[in-house]
């Protein structure tokens, strides 16, 4: 193989599970259950504020459907990060040794087994791509850093454009069901058509206006395009700003942190991200929208280029591959290519385990951003497993 990571997965340790993975307990059912109890708190304070905000918006108050959101969620990131502490001792006390597998990709395919079907399928479809994003991301990490991959500069940036442009083409033409990527958008691209699905009445008195005082030049109309794209964009990237600032708040509230209070300050990246974002697509399809079929497209993947201001390569492959997946789906369809049964599932369970095992041998090549998460929700091992190797 390539990946010398991946090289002699068989080789034995000539160490138990307690001086691996659990050190300071020597008893592994204590160990778990302490661990399962901590990841468990943790996946509640990171749920419990982001359900209650996302029930808000929708206007949802049932407390009912908010427990068992946040109990679904909780149990699913606890058996997929408490569960990796739980099967590495399993598996040591079944076969009486420690292999390096049994450390990473064995443990990691069995919790994630056992926690993606209990999800459903709504956040099934956010978690898979998310998980061969950042798979992806680690590996071509890796492949960069042994000089196998040239390192491409602005390769996120020409991966979201395209990514932009497929999702904007979709939405010019009817379809019977959107994902929550053409939701957002849609929400960017076309607030006029959420007013006119969602609040008729004041759809009809905005555009009653808007057609009256609007100048009937196209070359006037592009300077009032671009600012009612960019304040637009302003807005929408500012209430992101609030929204995050007020889970990040609560969460700390919640954990009882006493970090400093500058550590999560408030920017104006992605809402000026998000304007020039806007603007510029309001304006190119403004230009070619008597000129080609595909203007929607074409402008999304020229306002794709805004990316370059604040970049997000991890957002960037995440719509590349979401889209790439949704073109694999059409084709299976299609019958182009073969279907595969329980393919997300399949794919969700290979990333899972073969970053994992990236993130335990492989660490500096990872997200940093990611390591950070999974150090706060996997409980003791990941530290204990990073300080033994």
């Amino acid at each position: 193989m390539i990946l010398s990571t991946l090289r002699d997965l068989s080789s034995r340790y000539e160490g138990n599970c307690q001086e691996i993975t659990h050190p300071d307990q020597s008893s592994c059912i204590k160990s778990n259950i302490i661990n399962i109890w901590y990841v468990n708190i943790q996946c509640l304070k990171l749920y419990v504020p982001f359900f209650l905000l996302i029930h808000a918006i929708q206007g949802n108050f049932s407390l009912k459907s908010l427990v068992k959101d946040v109990s679904r969620s909780s149990l699913f990131l606890t058996i997929n990060c408490a569960g990796q502490n739980v099967v590495c001792c399993l598996l040591y006390n079944i076969l009486g040794v420690m292999y390096k597998c049994n450390l990473s990709i064995n443990t990691t395919i069995i919790s994630s087994l056992l926690a993606y079907p209990i999800e459903t399928r709504s956040r099934q479809r956010i978690l898979m791509p998310y998980a061969l994003s950042i798979f992806v991301e680690t590996i071509v990490r890796v492949f960069v850093s042994r000089n196998y991959l040239p390192s491409i500069p602005y390769l996120d940036v020409l991966l979201f454009m395209l990514a932009s442009g497929k999702i904007c083409g979709r939405l010019s033409t009817p379809v019977s069901h959107r994902g929550f990527n053409d939701t957002i958008f849609s929400l960017l691209t076309n607030p006029m058509d959420i007013l006119r699905r969602n609040f008729f009445p004041f759809y009809r008195i905005l555009s009653f206006y808007l057609h009256k005082f609007l100048p009937n030049s196209n070359i006037l109309k592009i300077p009032i395009l671009l600012t009612g794209g960019c304040v637009w964009g302003l807005l929408i990237g500012l209430s992101y700003n609030i929204v995050t600032l007020i889970i990040s708040k609560v969460s700390k509230l919640l954990s009882g942190s006493k970090e400093e209070k500058r550590s999560k300050r408030f920017n104006f990246h992605i809402p000026i991200l998000l304007a020039a974002y806007i603007g510029l697509f309001q304006i190119c399809k403004h230009i070619l929208r008597n000129v080609t079929p595909l203007s929607d497209t074409i402008s999304g993947l020229l306002a794709g280029s805004a990316i370059s201001i604040y970049r997000f390569p991890s957002l960037s492959l995440y719509l590349f591959i979401k889209e790439l997946l949704s073109l694999s789906k059409t084709l299976m369809h299609s019958g182009y290519l073969p279907r595969i049964p329980y393919f997300n599932y399949i794919l969700y369970v290979i990333s899972s385990a073969i970053q994992f095992h990236c993130v335990v041998f492989e660490h500096d090549n990872v997200n940093p951003g990611y390591m950070r998460f999974l150090t706060t929700y996997s409980g003791s091992i990941i530290p204990n497993l990073q300080k033994y190797f």
